[in-house]
């Protein structure tokens, strides 16, 4: 809730009182900002701890912003009279249907050091240090998994312990720290996705008796590196230390059985599905500004896993883009279109619209201000991606946002940034900086519209064009050669990216991953869904649903695709080859006669069906329904299971309009 009002310079005290419900386990949290009048860059983070610290972002060597906590035990309540200046705040009351997240307390499972350094070492960046020589450490693999007892540490003067802990694969949570003793002495928790550098720190100033430290920010890390000071004439007893795991839990529906590869990145992808679902996907809280790009992406894998929109429906509302917006805000439409294909609400989906309005009212000012990560024709490509999904949700929902000026914009951006000697759209026009993920974007937003994919695929692998960077860059690349048909370059994108690390031993991509470990870590999940399977929604809440099984890229396959309120579809598909026949000889013309294909189809959800059938080469194909023939010479068969029949150039489309189990032939 919003606190408006302004304050003197120096020393300032604030107070809030809330008022909660009824419960064992009572906490608080207020987090926000201050910010100094007339000094929009000029701000102070708020993080409530027990004695309310609050501190600015400090950075890192490498110049990165690191998350900054502080906690205080206190002796006893500080005791007063009364409150004075009391303001009472109203806020909006929250859903009733809020998704919560399930925690679990994971230990280390392995000590990577342990040692001791100067206490004026830089906490910044973490070195080994040297033997523990006159400090003490006992038992310090007490506080491993399945470890007994506790861990003891005692100081001296100008020297710091510091142990440092791996918890086997990167976890989103908070520390938890329990101990006992050690008054005065100083406990630096810092975290991160590397053993060598700082991402997140937590200090904790020792009090009497045995006490407990929980972080309040949501921190993905593997690492934890514990630094304790000031223990020179009081020991501390280490009790545990545990990183308590949040996740929202959601049954797994979808199943992909293709090639052991591809099934076992399915089950790694699934795996970090269910680590970046918190109350919104991945690890942002407020008040940092949610990245909808790679929302957008984690939000399409987490559909083509489970049939639950709930955190879907839940970052749309509560991580909806404001002003100043910036061009990765435009994501958030195809996150609106998609999550309404697949849940049908009208009522959000009406809501995101009004958001949506505000963004494209401000959308002129938006491309005007190209940033670092957003060169001109990044933000139009994606942009124009936005315009087409808010233009199909405006038809679905029976609303008209005139997009056509700022369409046109768009498109003479991009004009602009083409290179014919490059045979790639350049970040900015007349610029020398090409990167493969801007022209995936171009091919995301467009297809083959300009006839230039072919070009374009071929020109990324030029040397001096700047590779992917992040496993959402790379998701967004696949997805663009999907679009534009190049499915087999695509599927050389997931194999450079996400197959070849399967060797690894990591559970999620995060763990595999050689890009930033502090990055959204996405599989190619929904690009499988939608280019291996050919299976997309085309309607509000899968009540049209289209399935282009591609038989000559993928020979057999077989899936289950999760659709809405706990509905699935079933597919399944190969050569129907006679093993037992005998191998006579045959004529060159009867070898290349394509095999017949026998297919699968279970359907529990009502709607309609649109089945597109690859000719793949056959002039006159034959198919089947349930054993009974719809379609020969280029004829219709009427049928009462088969609602209509089309012939298209390269497909025939069948389009059914019932539930139940489909055997189709084709020869």
């Amino acid at each position: 809730m919003p606190l408006e009002g302004s304050w003197n310079s120096g020393e300032i005290e604030l107070i809030v009182v809330a008022q909660g419900g009824a419960t064992d386990t009572p906490w608080f949290l207020c987090d926000g900002t201050l910010q100094v009048a007339g000094h929009e860059d000029q701000t102070v983070a708020i993080t409530s701890g027990v004695d309310w610290q609050a501190c600015p972002r400090p950075q890192d060597s490498m110049g990165n912003p690191t998350s900054f906590e502080r906690h205080m035990a206190m002796d006893a309540p500080i005791g007063h009279g009364g409150w004075e200046g009391v303001s009472v705040v109203d806020g909006p009351s929250s859903p009733r249907d809020l998704v919560g997240s399930a925690e679990s307390a994971q230990s280390p499972t392995v000590v990577v050091h342990v040692g001791a350094r100067s206490s004026d070492a830089d906490l910044a960046t973490i070195t080994i240090p040297q033997s523990l020589g006159s400090c003490k450490c006992v038992h310090h693999d007490a506080l491993l998994g399945g470890g007994h007892g506790t861990t003891q540490v005692g100081t001296r003067p100008g020297d710091t312990v510091q142990i440092q802990f791996d918890l086997g694969r990167q976890i989103s949570g908070w520390p938890l720290l329990r101990l006992r003793g050690g008054r005065g002495g100083v406990v630096d928790l810092r975290l991160s996705s590397r053993p060598d550098t700082s991402e997140h720190h937590i200090r904790y100033h020792c009090g009497d008796g045995r006490q407990e430290m929980a972080g309040l920010r949501l921190i993905t890390a593997r690492y934890v590196t514990m630094s304790l000071t000031g223990f020179d004439d009081e020991d501390t007893a280490i009790e545990a230390l545990h990183m308590i795991e949040r996740a929202v839990e959601e049954t797994a529906v979808g199943q992909l059985q293709i090639d052991d590869q591809l099934d076992a990145a399915w089950l790694i992808g699934q795996a970090s599905v269910h680590n970046s679902r918190q109350e919104s996907y991945g690890s942002r809280l407020l008040p940092d500004r949610y990245d909808w790009l790679a929302g957008w992406v984690l939000q399409s894998n987490d559909l083509a896993h489970t049939s639950s929109p709930r955190i879907a429906r839940q970052t749309l509302l509560g991580r909806a883009p404001i002003a100043p917006f910036e061009p990765g805000d435009f994501a958030y439409a195809l996150a609106v279109l998609g999550y309404y294909q697949h849940a049908g609400d009208e009522a959000t989906t009406d809501a995101a619209l009004g958001v949506l309005a505000r963004l494209w009212s401000q959308a002129d000012h938006v491309l005007d201000r190209p940033t670092t990560r957003w060169g001109q024709a990044a933000a139009a490509a994606l942009a124009l991606a936005a315009i087409d999904a808010t233009c199909q949700i405006g038809e679905y929902r029976q609303r008209t946002l005139e997009l056509d000026a700022i369409r046109a914009k768009c498109l003479e951006a991009l004009t602009a940034c083409w290179d014919e000697t490059t045979e790639l759209y350049a970040d900015d026009p007349k610029g020398d900086r090409f990167q493969q993920w801007t022209n995936g974007l171009v091919l995301l937003a467009r297809g083959d519209k300009d006839g230039r994919a072919a070009q374009i695929e071929q020109s990324m692998r030029r040397p001096g064009v700047e590779p992917i960077s992040t496993f959402t860059q790379a998701w967004v690349v696949a997805a663009g050669l999907g679009r534009a048909g190049r499915v087999l370059r695509m599927m050389d994108v997931i194999s450079n990216h996400w197959l070849r690390r399967l060797s690894r031993e990591g559970r999620t991509w995060r763990d595999n991953g050689a890009f930033d470990p502090s990055a959204s870590a996405p599989g190619p999940d929904a690009l499988w869904v939608r280019y291996l399977l050919g299976v997309r929604s085309l309607g509000p809440a899968w009540s049209i649903r289209e399935v282009t099984p591609p038989l000559a890229v993928l020979p057999q396959a077989q899936a289950r695709v999760p659709l809405c309120e706990g509905a699935s579809l079933s597919l399944s598909w190969g050569p129907d080859i006679d093993e037992d026949a005998p191998d006579p000889e045959v004529s060159r013309a009867d070898n290349l006669r394509p095999n017949p294909v026998r297919l699968n189809l279970g359907v529990d959800l009502e709607g309609e069906t649109h089945l597109r059938l690859e000719r793949g080469g056959r002039k006159r194909p034959t198919v089947s329904v349930n054993g009974e023939v719809v379609w020969r010479n280029e004829k219709i068969y009427p049928n009462p299971i088969v609602h209509l029949i089309a012939a298209e150039e390269d497909h025939v489309l069948l389009l059914l309009d019932r539930t139940g189990h489909f055997q189709i032939y084709l020869e």
